[in-house]
């Protein structure tokens, strides 16, 4: 909604098309009459201070009035002192104020103000020095035909017009003047870790496999939910929301101290707010180390999200930094909790790579085939057997006894051997047991079709 009032009083400051355009055609009509060169150089000065005097500035914007105080060289917002002021943003009000220059006199005196908007001025500035001074720059409409707006100071009641941007430091709110601060930047694919905590609950993607107890080399990233169970993640689910992770960014700032309401309807209490913590690993330049390469560090960046509703009912996404207390809209919030709500747990039952086997045996019934790995990589049967064994997903848990032995794969890998066992449990699923996994269902038909194949 500001952001549309913004839109509106920017279009109004522009808009003094037809007053402006007579009054000017009158003032060059009256020039050219006059003989009077108008090229000619007229400006004037309409107020000069020392900006180092100046310990107060009072403006009002789309009725938003905003008092900033110097204390100790430093610019402060009068209504909460700890609003991290950007300085930027008074030192160009002060730069603008410090030396006002007009192209022209308009009018001596304020007996046609309304011509010239200084009965509504667009902005008021007030403003006062350290020796107690007190001046008001009035900045009225702005003429499009001349390009200018009309001004005037306290010092006298001499209106002016100026093609400077006059209104351009004035057209902040406070919390547009806030210094910021951001995520860091950072590559999904260098991500090591990504934490985060839900209503006391503590999960996790990370790349790190200890503590995992099952066989781990053929994945990338590992899951730890809210149990605090490591198990496998799938590599698709886990890219995708690591690159929304990378893609989250700050917007505007909202609110600043926002009270228990507010956090509420942007999914910021206690209860709803998600604590994010990026774990990530950098290339730190030689020149930047007491080495002569280039080296890796690790570094880390923690954020709270929430997932609520805007001033217009509609869903929106919002962030605060740890140690902030500025409200930002969350850009990339919307893929971001719709990536973190995918199961992460890999649903293969036996991801073997070929690369990692030397050998597979595989028994199925009375009968025993034997092939070491140049044997599978030669044979297109035998391919398709390999990838249709360690290709097999898990449809669920089973909770029923297992039934005769079907089938058990043998993988030599390295120095190790792994076994896939396949037990009979109804008429569509196989229990499947490999490593430490157990009780796991798979689709009957797919197992029948790939035995039958290496039968064929």
């Amino acid at each position: 909604m500001k952001k549309l009032i913004k839109l509106i009083v920017l279009i109004l400051v522009l808009a003094g098309l037809t007053v402006g355009y007579v009054l000017y055609s009158n003032y060059v009509a009256e020039q050219e009459q006059g003989n009077t060169d108008i090229s000619e150089d007229t400006s004037v000065e309409v107020l000069k201070i020392d900006e180092s005097s100046v310990v107060s500035i009072e403006y009002t914007y789309d009725e938003e009035v905003i008092l900033l105080k110097k204390a100790e060289d430093k610019w402060l917002w009068a209504e909460d002192e700890d609003f991290p002021l950007d300085q930027s943003y008074p030192e160009y009000m002060l730069y603008d104020l410090s030396n006002v220059i007009a192209d022209r006199l308009i009018a001596e005196n304020l007996d046609n103000e309304a011509d010239f908007g200084m009965d509504e001025p667009k902005i008021v500035v007030n403003y006062e020095t350290a020796n107690g001074e007190k001046y008001v720059y009035t900045i009225g409409d702005y003429n499009s035909t001349a390009e200018c707006y009309y001004i005037k100071s306290s010092a006298s009641d001499k209106i002016y017009m100026t093609k400077n941007s006059a209104a351009e430091p004035f057209v902040y709110y406070i919390l547009e003047m806030a210094d910021v601060g951001s995520l860091d930047e950072f590559e999904a694919e260098k991500v090591t870790s990504v934490e985060y905590t839900v209503g006391g609950k503590a999960y996790a993607l990370t790349t790190d496999s200890s503590g995992a107890d099952f066989y781990t080399e053929p994945y990338n990233y590992f899951y730890v939910g809210g149990d605090g169970i490591k198990v496998a993640a799938d590599g698709v689910a886990s890219g995708e929301f690591l690159n929304s992770v990378e893609a989250l960014a700050l917007g505007d700032v909202v609110a600043f101290k926002p009270d228990a309401e507010k956090l509420s309807a942007c999914g910021l209490d206690e209860n709803t707010k998600l604590v994010l913590k990026v774990t990530y690993d950098e290339d730190v330049s030689a020149e930047e180390t007491d080495t002569s390469v280039t080296v890796t560090k690790s570094n880390s960046c923690s954020v709270i999200v929430g997932k609520g509703v805007n001033e217009e009912g509609e869903e929106a996404y919002y962030a605060m930094l740890e140690g902030s207390e500025l409200l930002y809209e969350l850009s990339g919030g919307k893929s971001f909790f719709e990536d973190l709500a995918v199961d992460f747990e890999s649903k293969l039952v036996c991801p073997i790579s070929s690369d990692e086997t030397v050998a597979v045996k595989v028994e199925v019934g009375n009968v025993v085939y034997f092939y070491d790995i140049d044997d599978i990589k030669n044979s297109e049967k035998l391919t398709s057997v390999f990838n249709g064994i360690t290709g097999l997903v898990s449809v669920g848990k089973s909770d029923k006894e297992k039934g005769e032995m079907a089938a058990r794969v043998t993988f030599e890998v390295n120095d190790i051997d792994l076994v896939l066992t396949l037990f009979a449990c109804d008429e569509n699923n196989y229990i499947a047991a490999f490593d430490k996994a157990d009780n796991l269902l798979v689709s009957k038909e797919s197992v029948d079709n790939i035995i039958k194949e290496l039968q064929s």
